[in-house]
C-alpha cells in the first residue's frame, strides 16, 4: 500500500518533471469508457485518448495529474482526472467497460495489490476486460533496492516496487476470465549496457 511517506516519495519524483516518456507499448484497444489505473503523467492515457476512447484518469500523485492536465491541453484531449487511491475507487459498481493497469499494482505492497484487483472487478460492468502489466522477476531490476517482502524492493528514492510471476498473476486475477497472459522479455541498451526488460501482460474479462 502507498503510504504516507510513498506518496511523498511519487511527489518528490514528479516535481522532476514528466517521467514516463517514448511510445507506449502495444495493446489491445480498450474500448467504452475507460479507467486508466495509477495514469501518472499520462503516456498511456494519451494513447488511449488517440484511440478515440473516452477516458478517465486517476493517481494518487497530484503532481502527476498537473502534468498531464498541461499534456492534455497542449495536445487538445478531453479526459477526465481524478485523485484517488487504486485500493479504493472512487467511482461507482459498474461504471467502466474496461481498466488499463499498467505497471501500477508493482508499487503496491500485500494485501494492497489484493485490493486494488477487487476495486477493479466491482467498477467494471459485466463482461468488461481488464487490461493488466507489469514487470517480472527476470527485468532487470529485480532484487535491486532493499526488500520489503516477499518479490518487493524499496527503491532509494523510496518508492516499492513488486515483480511478478506467472502462477501470481493468476491468482491475483481469480475470478476474472483469462483471455490472454503471456510473459515478454526485450534486450534493450541502458547507460552502454545491454539490459533485460521483462515484463508479465494480461488480458482478464469480468464474469
Amino acid at each position: 500500500m502507498v503510504g504516507r511517506d510513498g506518496l511523498e516519495a511519487w511527489e518528490r519524483e514528479y516535481r522532476k518533471g514528466v517521467l514516463w516518456r517514448g511510445a507506449p507499448e502495444d495493446r489491445p484497444a480498450p474500448g467504452g469508457l475507460t479507467l486508466d489505473l495509477g495514469c501518472g503523467d499520462g503516456k498511456g492515457m494519451v494513447s488511449i485518448l488517440e484511440d478515440g476512447t473516452r477516458a478517465v484518469g486517476l493517481d494518487i500523485a497530484l503532481g502527476a495529474l498537473n502534468l498531464l492536465r498541461e499534456r492534455l491541453s497542449r495536445g487538445g484531449f478531453r479526459g477526465d482526472l481524478v485523485r484517488g487511491d487504486i485500493r479504493h475507487l472512487p467511482f461507482p459498481s459498474g461504471s467502466f467497460d474496461s481498466v488499463v493497469c499498467d505497471f501500477v499494482l508493482g508499487h503496491c505492497v500485500a494485501p494492497g495489490r489484493e485490493e486494488a484487483v477487487e476495486e477493479v472487478r466491482r467498477v467494471l460492468k459485466p463482461g468488461g476486460r481488464l487490461f493488466f502489466r507489469a514487470f517480472s522477476r527476470g527485468d532487470m531490476r529485480f532484487g535491486k533496492g532493499r526488500g520489503v517482502e516477499e518479490g518487493t524492493f524499496r527503491s532509494a528514492s523510496g518508492i516499492d516496487h513488486h515483480f511478478f510471476d506467472e502462477g501470481e498473476v493468476r491468482g491475483l486475477l481469480e475470478g476474472f476470465r483469462i483471455l490472454d497472459l503471456r510473459e515478454w522479455r526485450r534486450e534493450r541498451r541502458y547507460d552502454g549496457a545491454l539490459v533485460t526488460r521483462a515484463v508479465i501482460s494480461a488480458t482478464a474479462e469480468k464474469a
